[in-house]
């Protein structure tokens, strides 16, 4: 970045580097008041992104229009959804009208900044996105090193598993550095000599396998060096038709190294995982004396309700959908400890009872429920509790360009390059987490680097 000959889409260099930061800075607040309704860093954030979709609006007459008319579609869907949030709404929910609000408003300004990154690629215009995302990881990594040896690092589960640093979530955490690292493993192959190259590389592989304790960070370590593995064979093969035998040797070795040091390395979070399993059989069920195959909060709920002595107030519908989600667990004999399916399950069964046009159109929110069923598969969500237009306003724009992927490949495939299977890959990787982990789509720092791989593909669509 030369600054005497400063540009406006340098300003997005910055914002990516100022990401870490402002995530430590929001987490250090929130800890020290956590019962604070806004975060500084929610008012710091969107500045540079509002800078920018302002520059565009007044530079470009064709994008003036565009944003005046999604900005009424976005403002009227919100209104919109927050009234339908309202009138759903009891005691069993995990937040406010205020909350909700927010979560619509992170993910509208995801959309405009997706919307800044869109424009700024079609003009060619940032040829040095990978290095400042390479950068942006790199304070990551700074970052939660240093607390790590201060000692000031907040741990990545509550039974004090892990390290995650001043970030505020592990699972976001996780997916903003796999699929980060995946957005970057092929520029990072051009400098793999430089020793600050190989410092990263390094110092990524340990956080991810040793100190971090996640499952996600453990199998996405191997799971992106296979990805491009994968597409080395198909380069080589399908399109140079020959393989550099050294090369794939050494992509080899790397992969089986690094599943060696998952085995050795990760050992804590396997640990977490049978220690989970063991507790979750100790919880019965007072009303089969088995094993439960809920959560012990809700377990004690549908207790409650068949004793007809439930001390919160809960709706018809929330009640039903409850009652069949406990019947249905039991069915599938359905372990205690997979939340997640729990709230899927739960979801689908209150979207059949409170089914109606304005929450088919509109949902009935993402907080409209208990903390512990709270959908955190993020797809699923998208339609459950933002409704059909939601789904259509908030992940329309990426399902056209996967769509669009898919036929530019078919089309194409005997020219594209390894950077464009790469980045198209780790795009369906991250819908895959979002399903599997959650904190992807919904958490704004590792939606940032989701962005970046659309934004990244789509230069690299361009190319062909």
């Amino acid at each position: 970045m030369n600054i005497k000959k400063f540009k406006i889409e340098y300003l997005i260099y910055l914002f990516l580097l100022l990401t870490p930061f402002l995530d430590s800075l929001s987490f250090i607040f929130r800890y020290y008041y956590p019962n604070s309704i806004i975060s500084p860093t929610t008012i710091i954030r969107p500045i540079i992104p509002c800078i920018l979709l302002i520059y565009i609006f007044i530079k470009d007459k064709k994008s003036r229009k565009d944003l005046f008319i999604l900005g009424i579609i976005y403002l009227v869907y919100t209104l919109l959804h927050l009234l339908t949030f309202k009138h759903y709404y009891t005691e069993f929910n995990a937040g406010s009208i205020f909350s909700e609000l927010q979560y619509n408003l992170n993910y509208t300004y995801m959309i405009g900044l997706f919307y800044v990154l869109v424009w700024f690629i079609k003009q060619k215009r940032l040829p040095d996105l990978r290095k400042y995302i390479t950068l942006m990881l790199s304070c990551y990594l700074v970052l939660i090193y240093i607390s790590i040896i201060t000692g000031t690092s907040s741990t990545t589960y509550l039974d004090g598993v892990g390290f995650k640093g001043w970030n505020a979530s592990g699972n976001g955490l996780s997916a903003l550095l796999i699929l980060g690292f995946g957005s970057i493993f092929t520029y990072l192959l051009k400098y793999i000599k430089k020793w600050y190259i190989i410092l990263f590389i390094l110092s990524l592989f340990i956080f991810l396998i040793v100190l971090f304790g996640t499952r996600t960070a453990l199998y996405g370590s191997v799971l992106i060096v296979f990805i491009y593995g994968l597409c080395y064979i198909y380069d080589y093969v399908y399109i140079k038709k020959s393989v550099n035998l050294k090369k794939f040797g050494i992509i080899l070795t790397t992969i089986i190294i690094l599943i060696g040091s998952v085995l050795v390395g990760g050992k804590n979070s396997f640990k977490r995982r049978e220690n989970i399993k063991e507790v979750g059989s100790e919880m019965i069920d007072p009303l089969t004396n088995e094993e439960t195959h809920l959560t012990g909060d809700l377990t004690n709920f549908v207790v409650q309700i068949k004793n007809d002595n439930l001390d919160i107030s809960l709706s018809d519908e929330q009640i039903n959908a409850l009652l069949k989600t406990y019947d249905k667990a039991n069915e599938i004999e359905l372990p205690n400890s997979n939340r997640r399916l729990q709230q899927l399950i739960y979801q689908h069964y209150l979207y059949l009872e409170e089914f109606s046009i304005e929450t088919f159109l509109f949902g009935t929110g993402y907080l409209n429920n208990y903390p512990e069923l709270t959908l955190e598969m993020e797809l699923p969500a998208f339609l459950y509790n933002f409704g059909v237009i939601g789904l259509i306003l908030y992940l329309g724009p990426f399902i056209f360009i996967i769509i669009k992927g898919i036929i530019t490949f078919i089309k194409k495939r005997g020219i594209v390059s390894i950077n464009y299977l790469m980045y198209f890959i780790c795009i369906v990787l991250s819908l895959f987490l979002s399903c599997l982990t959650g904190y992807v789509y919904f958490y704004v720092s590792s939606m940032l680097v989701v962005l970046m791989l659309y934004i990244l593909f789509i230069g690299e669509e361009d190319k062909l």
